[in-house]
C-alpha cells in the first residue's frame, strides 16, 4: 500500500513547484508555430549570427511595424536551450557595432539606448546567461553617446568613443575621449591619453595594431580644422602618443578614414592611399620612426589594398600591382594586357565585392570591373611577384535588361572553388556561379533566381564540403530552401522546408552544415548536408 506521508511529500512537492512555476524556464517556442517574443504577434528576425566556435546562436528581434519590445537572445547550439539576454523598447537590432569578445567568445558587446531621450552606450552580454547584461560605459552625458567600438586582434580589449550625438550623416562631431576597456571586466574603462589641449580640435580613432598593443587614431590638432594627421598611442596609457605623418594623410572634413591603411603583419608599416593638395598616391609610413615620415610608393589613387605575410596587393584603376611590403623591389604589374575597357574600372572600398585570399594565403580572387563595357572579369592574382595572372572568368553586360555586376565572392570551404553572385543593376536577376581556384574548368551557373531579389541579400551560402551550396529559391510561392550541386550546370535541387516571403540566410555556423534561415513562416536551423527534411527551429525553454 502506498504510504500515506507519501502521499503528503508528493502534495508538498506539487505546492513547492506552483509557488516557483512563475521563474521557471519560459517556452518561447513551438514545432509548428512561429517563433514570436514580447507581446507582438508580428515580431520577426532582426538579425541571426553564431559565434566563431560555433557555441551560441545570438538572435534579436525587432516587431515588423509599430512599436514593441526589441530582444536579444542567446540559444546554446548543443542544447538549443535559449536566454533572454537584454530587451527594450527602443531600436538596436540594426546597430552594426557588435563584437564578440574574448577568446573563447562567451561575451558579446553591443550598443543600446536606455532610452528615446539618451544617446548609445556600451553594454556586455554574458551568452550563457550567468551575468546580468550591464552597462560598460554608463550613460554618457546629455547630448553625448557610444558610437564607434573598436575589438583589438588579440580580442582582450576594446576602444570606445563617447562623441557628441551626430546630426545627419556628420559624424565629426565633439568628443568627451577614447576609453579602453578590458574584455574580461576585469577592470573600468579609463581613459587613454590623447586629448588634444584646444577642445576645438577633433580626435577619431581608427583602430588597433595586429599586435593590439598600439591604438590608432587621426587629429586636426597639429593644424588647422580638418588636417588630419595619424597618432598612434601605447594601450597601457604609459607612453605620450606618437605623430606618424609628416603631412596631412586628409585635408577636408569627411575624408579622415583615407589615413589609416594596412599595416603590415610584422608592424613595420602602414600604406596609405592619399589624396590631399601635398600628397597623392600610395605612401608607405614607418610605425616605429623616431620622427613623422613616410615613402611614396606610386603615383596612383584609390587603392583597394590586400596584405599577406611578404607582398601587398594594389588594386587601382588602371591594373592589378603587387610588391614587396618592405619595398625592397619596385612595384609589378599582375594583369597584361588588361582587358578591352577595363582602365578606369576599379571600385572603391566598399563600394563592390572585395578581393578573397586563397591558394593558402600565395593568391587573391580579384573582381575586375570595365566600366566602358558594362563587363567584369575574375582574377586569380599570384602574390609572388613573378606568376602571371589568370582570368577566371567573364560577365558580360546585359544591354538594356541592365548591367551586369559581380555583387559578391566566397572562396569555398575547402578553398577549391570560388563562388560569385552576379546581378543587374535593376533587380530583375541575380544569378550564382562557380568556378575552380585553379582555373582548370570554365566557370558555369548553378542557379539563378528570375523574381526581384537585390544582389547581396544572403540567398545562398556554400557548405562545409565545398561540393553543396545552399540556396533560397525566390522562384517559388512561397520561399524555399534548397541544396545545390555545384558540380552541375543549374542542376536538381534537393528539398528544404518552405519558408514563407522573405525567405533568407541570415547565418552560417563555422562547420559549414548548421544554416539559419528566417522568413515570415519562421526561423529554421538547418544541417543543410543531412537528407531529410530540416525541423523548424523550436527553442525548448528560455532562462531570465
Amino acid at each position: 500500500m502506498f504510504p500515506f506521508r507519501h502521499l503528503r511529500l508528493l502534495l508538498a512537492l506539487a505546492f513547492v513547484l506552483q509557488l516557483i512555476a512563475p521563474f521557471a524556464p519560459q517556452a518561447i517556442g513551438a514545432d509548428d508555430t512561429p517563433i514570436v517574443f514580447g507581446n507582438e504577434p508580428n515580431t520577426a528576425l532582426s538579425l541571426a549570427t553564431v559565434t566563431p566556435n560555433g557555441r551560441y546562436w545570438l538572435f534579436c528581434t525587432a516587431p515588423n511595424s509599430g512599436t514593441g519590445p526589441r530582444t536579444l537572445i542567446s540559444v546554446d547550439a548543443a542544447t538549443k536551450v535559449g536566454v533572454k539576454l537584454f530587451e527594450t523598447t527602443e531600436s538596436f537590432c540594426a546597430n552594426y557595432q557588435r563584437v564578440f569578445a574574448p577568446a573563447d567568445f562567451r561575451n558579446y558587446f553591443f550598443l543600446a539606448r536606455s532610452s528615446s531621450t539618451t544617446g548609445w552606450e556600451l553594454k556586455r552580454a554574458a551568452l550563457d546567461g550567468s551575468q546580468p547584461t550591464q552597462s560598460v560605459s554608463g550613460q554618457p552625458p546629455a547630448g553625448y553617446e557610444v558610437l564607434v567600438i573598436y575589438m583589438s586582434p588579440d580580442k582582450r580589449w576594446i576602444v570606445y568613443d563617447i562623441r557628441h550625438i551626430a546630426s545627419g550623416m556628420n559624424y565629426i562631431e565633439r568628443q568627451l575621449g577614447l576609453y579602453i576597456v578590458p574584455t574580461d571586466g576585469s577592470a573600468p574603462p579609463r581613459q587613454l591619453p590623447i586629448q588634444p589641449a584646444d577642445p576645438a580640435k577633433y580626435v577619431l580613432g581608427q583602430g588597433f595594431t595586429p599586435d593590439s598593443a598600439t591604438f590608432l587614431y587621426v587629429s586636426d590638432q597639429d593644424g588647422a580644422a580638418y588636417q588630419w594627421n595619424l597618432y598612434a598611442v601605447a594601450i597601457d596609457g604609459q607612453s605620450a602618443p606618437r605623430r606618424l605623418t609628416p603631412q596631412p594623410c586628409a585635408d577636408y572634413a569627411l575624408s579622415y578614414y583615407e589615413c589609416h591603411g594596412l599595416i603590415t603583419r610584422d608592424l613595420q608599416f602602414s600604406y596609405l592611399s592619399l589624396n590631399t593638395t601635398n600628397a597623392t598616391g600610395l605612401y608607405r609610413v614607418p610605425l616605429n620612426s623616431s620622427a613623422p615620415t613616410w615613402q611614396f610608393v606610386r603615383n596612383t589613387r584609390g587603392e583597394q589594398l590586400v596584405l599577406n605575410d611578404t607582398r601587398i596587393l594594389a588594386y587601382t584603376n588602371t591594373n592589378i600591382t603587387t610588391m614587396p611590403v618592405d619595398g625592397s623591389s619596385a612595384p609589378q604589374d599582375a594583369v597584361a594586357p588588361l582587358p578591352a575597357g577595363a582602365q578606369g574600372a576599379y571600385r572603391t572600398p566598399g563600394s563592390g565585392p572585395t578581393p578573397v585570399t586563397a591558394c593558402a594565403g600565395a593568391c587573391m580572387i580579384v573582381p575586375w570591373v570595365g566600366v566602358s563595357t558594362n563587363s567584369q572579369w575574375l582574377y586569380r592574382v599570384a602574390l609572388d611577384g613573378a606568376t602571371p595572372a589568370q582570368q577566371l572568368a567573364a560577365v558580360p553586360g546585359a544591354g538594356n535588361s541592365g548591367t551586369y555586376r559581380i555583387t559578391w565572392v566566397v572562396l569555398s570551404r575547402d578553398g577549391t572553388r570560388v563562388f560569385f553572385e552576379v546581378g543587374n543593376d535593376n533587380s530583375t536577376l541575380v544569378e550564382l556561379y562557380v568556378v575552380p581556384v585553379d582555373g582548370s574548368a570554365s566557370a558555369h551557373r548553378i542557379a539563378s533566381w528570375a523574381a526581384t531579389p537585390s544582389p547581396g541579400m544572403m540567398l545562398w551560402a556554400p557548405l562545409s564540403d565545398g561540393r553543396y551550396v545552399a540556396v533560397v529559391d525566390l522562384t517559388l510561392d512561397p520561399h524555399v530552401l534548397q541544396v545545390v550541386d555545384s558540380t552541375l550546370v543549374d542542376g536538381p535541387r534537393l528539398p528544404g522546408p518552405s519558408v514563407g516571403f522573405l525567405g533568407r540566410i541570415t547565418a552560417v555556423s563555422p562547420n559549414g552544415r548548421e544554416i539559419m534561415v528566417s522568413g515570415l513562416a519562421g526561423w529554421f536551423l538547418v544541417d543543410a548536408l543531412t537528407p531529410v527534411l530540416p525541423e523548424r527551429l523550436h527553442l525548448p525553454s528560455l532562462r531570465r
